[in-house]
C-alpha cells in the first residue's frame, strides 16, 4: 500500500490540484483504518475539486466509520446530489441511517441504489476494507 500512496503523492507533486490522487490516498489510509489521516487526504480532494461525488461517497464511508453519522450522512447527501446514479452512495446512506436508528429512512435510500447505475466504489461498504 505504500507503493500506491507514494504514486499518488508523486501525481499530487506534478499536479498539485489532481483531486483524484488525494481521494486515493484516503481510500488506502481508511482501509489501514488510520480514520484522521483518511478524512483529512478526502477533505483536501474536495477542497480540490468540490464536485468529485466519489469524494463525498468515501468521506462518507470515513466518517461512517468514525461513528460520525450526521456528518456521514450529510456526505453521503452531497454525493447523491452531485450524482444521482451513484449507486453506492445509497448503499452507504442506508447503512449510515440504520446506524442511527433511522430504520424506515433507511430502506429508500438502499431500495433507490438497487435500481441505479451499478457504479459502486471499493469499498463498496463502510468499513469493507477491514
Amino acid at each position: 500500500m505504500s507503493d500506491a500512496i507514494a504514486a499518488n503523492r508523486k501525481a499530487i507533486e506534478l499536479q498539485p490540484q489532481y483531486a483524484e490522487a488525494y481521494s486515493d490516498i484516503g481510500n488506502i489510509l481508511h482501509s489501514q483504518r488510520k480514520f484522521a489521516d483518511a478524512e483529512a487526504a478526502t477533505r483536501k480532494a474536495i477542497e480540490q475539486n468540490p464536485k468529485l461525488a466519489m469524494a463525498y461517497v468515501r468521506l462518507g464511508y470515513i466518517l461512517h466509520d468514525q461513528n460520525k453519522f450526521a456528518e456521514a450522512e450529510a456526505a453521503t447527501r452531497k454525493a447523491i446530489e452531485l450524482q444521482p446514479d451513484l449507486a453506492g452512495a445509497y448503499v452507504n446512506l442506508g447503512i449510515t441511517l440504520r446506524s442511527r436508528g433511522e430504520l424506515s429512512a433507511s430502506k429508500q435510500p438502499s431500495a433507490k441504489g438497487s435500481n441505479s447505475t451499478p457504479t459502486i466504489p471499493w469499498p463498496t461498504t463502510p468499513s469493507a476494507a477491514r
